[in-house]
Order: structure tokens, then sequence, then C-alpha cells
């Protein structure tokens, strides 16, 4: 398993470059970028997403924020993060953790 750093992007390039990556993870052939199936499988399993998950959380945390809320088909992964489901749309689960 890597090591995976966290910092915020100040600068047009760094932009490009972490978006360049996600192509690079995500693929820029799928039509929609949601799901495990979209992820290049080189890329699973490294706790990529949920080192990305704890940086947000922790970050909203420290700007004030009292809780999280998404929307995802995903199930499993994000009740593993400690979100619960409040309610579904558009055959999506919307998501909340209380910080």
């Amino acid at each position: 398993m890597s090591t995976v750093v966290m910092k915020e992007i100040e600068t047009e390039r760094e932009l490009r470059e972490v978006l360049d990556l996600c192509y690079d993870i995500l693929g820029t052939d799928h039509a929609e970028l949601y799901g495990y199936e979209a992820c290049r499988e080189n890329y699973r399993r490294q706790g990529i997403t949920k080192a990305l998950m704890a940086y947000f959380e922790e970050l909203a945390r420290k700007k004030g924020f009292r809780y999280i809320t998404l929307g995802s088909k995903e199930d499993a992964f994000y009740e593993k993060c400690g979100y619960q489901v409040i309610f579904q749309v558009h055959e999506q689960n919307i998501y909340q953790k209380v910080l």
C-alpha cells in the first residue's frame, strides 16, 4: 500500500495534474463516472478513496461544518465510512455523516 499525501491545490497547473490523475484512474471512456466498476483495476483496494474521505471530513470539521451529505448508488463503502442513508431520490441513496 502506498502512502497518500493530501494538500490543497494552489495553482491551475496543480489542478490540471490532479484532473489528469483522476482521468487516469477512472478513464475517460465512461459516460457516467460513478461506481467502483469505473475505477481502473490497478488503482483499486489501495485505500485512496478512504484516505480522500478522511481528509475531506477532517477539513470539513476544521472549517466548522457539522455534517456531510452526499448522494451515491454505492452502498457498502459509505456505510463502512460511517455514513447513513437519510433518504432516496432518483435511484440514489442520500447519505449523511455527523461530524
